[in-house]
């Protein structure tokens, strides 16, 4: 199912989701069926060459919204936490990659805790944190100029689908939206979600001119499009918000 949201998440508008049906849909609907079947979750395979290709082929760049350091983390940085042998952040950073073109992250400010992973950092757009729309400004502002289409994520969701922004992107242009979040269990998942160039002039007077931060804020004004995604017994958007969350994560894939 998709619908669109409005003021006070207020859905406007609903209509049944279908899945693609051309070549490219198939082959990866096929892949993900033979790659991911049953409900444990799998390390992310390799993709190889072939796959790996036609997901470029959407046209999408990314941003993952670094978070900095968490308070409910013990005031360590949230992406550098380890689980299954690898950082949080690397996880995400492994499963968004096949998905889009270039892919960047989204800091408070330029350091070199994040310049292991060896992607451009996009600094908020004024000192002091402006929160994740803050975040998302600087990186649309940032886009490349053959591309209209970003994909959001945060750096803490290890289990991120690998075929997000295809379908948030699917979505958007079949609901003539400028943009796409995805609903998961009735609750609206901002940081998924995908944003379209022509979202700049309002994002810029949100965040410059009125001081809005978050999402909810913004989203009460302005409509995008929401995908209902499909449950599953591990969700794919498993935030790792605290300690207790981390060690569930790692019970998850063991």
């Amino acid at each position: 199912m998709a619908s669109r949201i409005g003021l006070s998440m207020r859905v406007v508008q609903t209509e049944a989701y279908h899945e693609p049906r051309d070549a490219l849909a198939q082959e990866w609907g096929d892949f993900m069926a033979s790659t991911f079947s049953g409900t444990a979750w799998q390390p992310l395979p390799n993709l190889g060459a072939g796959i790996e290709t036609h997901m470029k082929a959407w046209k999408i760049d990314g941003v993952i919204l670094t978070g900095g350091r968490s308070m409910r983390m013990e005031g360590v940085i949230k992406a550098h936490q380890m689980l299954g042998g690898q950082s949080l952040i690397q996880h995400v950073i492994d499963r968004m990659k096949p998905q889009v073109q270039r892919l960047v992250l989204s800091v408070e400010v330029v350091s070199t805790e994040f310049a292991r992973y060896g992607l451009q950092q996009l600094a908020d757009p004024e000192p002091g944190s402006n929160g994740p729309l803050g975040g998302l400004l600087s990186a649309l502002s940032n886009l490349d100029r053959h591309q209209d289409w970003l994909l959001l994520a945060p750096c803490d969701a290890p289990f991120l689908p690998l075929d997000l922004g295809q379908k948030l992107k699917k979505r958007a242009v079949e609901m003539e939206a400028p943009g796409c979040i995805v609903r998961y269990q009735s609750e609206v998942q901002p940081t998924f979600s995908i944003w379209n160039r022509s979202l700049l002039p309002v994002l810029r007077s949100a965040v410059l001119e009125q001081g809005m931060g978050g999402f909810k804020q913004f989203l009460r004004v302005h409509d995008l499009a929401v995908l209902d995604w499909d449950e599953s017994d591990i969700s794919p958007f498993f935030n790792i918000n605290d300690p207790v969350y981390l060690a569930e994560a790692q019970r998850l894939i063991e």
